[in-house]
């Protein structure tokens, strides 16, 4: 019997395979995880800009290679694609990689990406170093051990290369807004989705990521764009947010965008 860490929770393994048939309908269940793609993916197009993978003049992302961890069923991992970036997408529910599967052949622009059912324990074993980016996008809640989960991601980040995380942070604000009022209240979102138990604070995951080996320090990111203000740290623990804006509309709901830069071994 092997004694090795998992970051997988069974139970979510099994609740998340139900939905892969529905998700990509833009006005299901999944509907809100669209649109924080769409806007996650032109924050991500941003700052790759800004920190040189994409020049001026250029078009495409070309031979920027990226680890979509906990890709589901494809909706960060195509947006990626059509931007030019050559795009792995992992997760351990088998039917959601199916469904992206399938979704990415029939259009050339994303039919290259690659999905494999396969957890990020198990893809850091032969990966280590080997992206570009790295981005794991509303996926820590749903983890076991969330340290080596982070750990494991920032393994596969190679030297002068990105690493974006986003999560829903433990405040009142994100309880009554994910949790009483689209969950439980207007049925938003499906009653098993989010977990108030699982959400995690941001001083947490700032704390993890500091004291990780390969890990020394936070970039703090103000953008412009879809992203307003993107988790300014500081040393008072009420003032880690997200604000997030697009298409006119702004939701405020006490999250969290990290972006780490890895250099000389460490993230900074």
């Amino acid at each position: 019997m092997s004694d090795q860490p998992t970051t997988i929770i069974k139970s979510r393994l099994s609740y998340f395979q139900q939905f892969s048939e529905d998700w990509w309908k833009e006005d299901g269940e999944m509907r809100l995880l669209h649109g924080n793609n769409r806007l996650l993916g032109s924050f991500m197009h941003d700052e790759l800009t800004r920190h040189g993978y994409l020049t001026e003049g250029d078009n495409c992302l070309t031979k920027v290679r990226v680890l979509d961890v906990g890709c589901g069923g494809g909706f960060l991992s195509e947006i990626l694609a059509k931007m030019g970036c050559e795009v792995t997408g992992i997760d351990v529910t088998s039917n959601l990689v199916e469904a992206a599967k399938i979704h990415a052949s029939s259009d050339p622009l994303t039919s290259k990406t690659v999905y494999i059912t396969e957890s990020v324990e198990d893809h850091a074993k032969n990966n280590a170093e080997k992206y570009d980016v790295v981005v794991s996008n509303f996926v820590i809640e749903h983890v076991d051990d969330k340290e080596y989960f982070l750990n494991l991601c920032m393994q596969c980040v190679k030297p002068g290369g990105l690493f974006f995380v986003t999560a829903i942070n433990k405040t009142f604000l994100s309880w009554l807004i994910i949790i009483t009022l689209y969950k439980n209240l207007f049925k938003i979102i499906h009653a098993d989705m989010h977990e108030w138990s699982q959400f995690t604070p941001v001083q947490y995951t700032r704390q993890i990521i500091l004291k990780s080996k390969s890990s020394s320090a936070l970039v703090s990111i103000s953008a412009p764009g879809n992203f307003q203000i993107i988790l300014k740290y500081s040393t008072r623990a009420d003032t880690d947010t997200v604000c997030c804006r697009g298409n006119g509309r702004g939701h405020r709901f006490g999250g969290l965008l990290t972006l780490l830069k890895q250099e000389n071994g460490s993230f900074k």
